[in-house]
């Protein structure tokens, strides 16, 4: 008995192995084909080809590194993420070595062309630099400062700074949509009942006080983040220098044009801080000139009199009671022209009675030998 129960257990043992053997090795390469199909050929080469933009890269190789991106775009078209792959291409020929500002400015008017902003739009702000949040605006603004170099386009620069200005609207408008009525997820009795516990009551609260602070933020419009306040100083900033070299009194008027056409933004709050900024500067340059203009006030007598000159020159204001003396007794006589002129030039009327002096010793010398 026994013995046949051992027989039977051993059957057993070997049919399962043999089971596994035949099955396993199948199952095996049906996981070996799943994986194949799922990374393409076209997949492996375009992880290449950015490595390979990475090596030229870190060797400097500008034009390399540009050449390899260009490549990896060709295995991976259409694709939303290639966006951050064209803006390193725009940066590196803008930027890098030296720069070529015609292919960079093509590959910017692509990216603003060919990318809709809101695509890559989260409630989240995302304060890295190279964030897809904000590529759209930032090439539109890159675009701007190509178009300012020396082909000097100032309106074409100015209508992708207010392309940048619409992007990044978007965003704010649809941020203070998203946090206006932020609130935690509501929970169902039974996870009420897990989460009852003294660490999980901690991160409720927690959550509550995160989202208040949203909807406070959207209350008060402060739902961009820094990096994105950056793109908008930028965007405004060189709105204002695509008008060229302004007055206080001229950048006030360029910043009134953002202030009216973004009202209540964060593109209106910056204009309206270097519209301050500006009025500042013309408030202190017209206290500057108050001295200069009380200089030349002409004197009482000059604005009494029937005839004027056309042009004035600076007088200083006359001393209290000589405006009643008459113009006889204004006029200077010989000795006060000549102590005035002797206080002005006394080193030519030193040389001229050093000379004088001389021609007599001269005379005198003459004559003596004569005699």
């Amino acid at each position: 008995m026994f013995k046949e129960l051992r027989r039977a257990w051993t059957l057993v043992a070997v049919g399962i192995f043999f089971t596994v053997f035949m099955i396993y090795p199948a199952q095996a390469d049906d996981g070996m084909d799943i994986t194949t199909e799922s990374v393409s050929e076209a997949d492996i080469r375009f992880a290449e080809e950015l490595a390979a933009a990475d090596r030229a890269g870190f060797n400097r190789d500008r034009d390399s590194k540009v050449e390899h991106l260009r490549k990896a775009l060709t295995y991976r078209p259409d694709h939303l993420e290639n966006i951050a792959i064209e803006f390193s291409i725009g940066i590196e020929l803008s930027q890098r070595d030296e720069p070529r500002p015609a292919e960079a400015m093509a590959v910017f008017e692509r990216i603003l062309a060919t990318y809709r902003h809101m695509d890559y739009y989260s409630a989240d702000p995302d304060n890295r630099y190279d964030s897809m949040q904000f590529l759209v605006p930032e090439a539109a603004v890159l675009a701007a400062c190509i178009a300012r170099g020396p082909n000097q386009n100032p309106r074409k620069a100015q209508e992708y700074l207010l392309q940048a200005m619409e992007h990044m609207n978007e965003t704010y408008q649809k941020r203070i949509e998203d946090w206006k009525d932020a609130r935690p997820q509501a929970l169902s009795p039974l996870e009420l009942k897990l989460e009852s516990g003294r660490r999980e009551e901690s991160k409720r609260e927690s959550q509550k006080h995160f989202f208040e602070q949203r909807r406070n933020a959207a209350a008060n419009g402060n739902v961009l983040g820094s990096w994105e306040m950056t793109m908008v100083d930028a965007a405004v900033r060189q709105f204002g220098y695509s008008h060229g070299k302004q007055s206080p009194g001229e950048t006030i008027v360029v910043m009134r044009i953002i202030v009216d056409k973004f009202p209540g933004t964060p593109m209106a709050k910056v204009a309206q801080h270097y519209s301050d900024k500006a009025l500042a500067r013309l408030d202190k340059e017209l206290l500057d000139a108050v001295p200069e203009r009380i200089m030349s006030v002409p004197p009482l007598s000059a604005l009494n009199a029937e005839t004027q000159p056309t042009t004035l020159s600076p007088s200083p204001t006359p001393p209290p009671g000589r405006d009643s003396q008459s113009n006889a007794q204004k006029t200077p006589g010989l000795a006060a022209t000549i102590t005035a002129s002797l206080r002005t030039h006394y080193y030519a009327w030193l040389a001229g009675t050093a000379a004088v002096t001389i021609l007599v010793v001269v005379v005198r010398y003459a004559r003596k030998r004569r005699t």
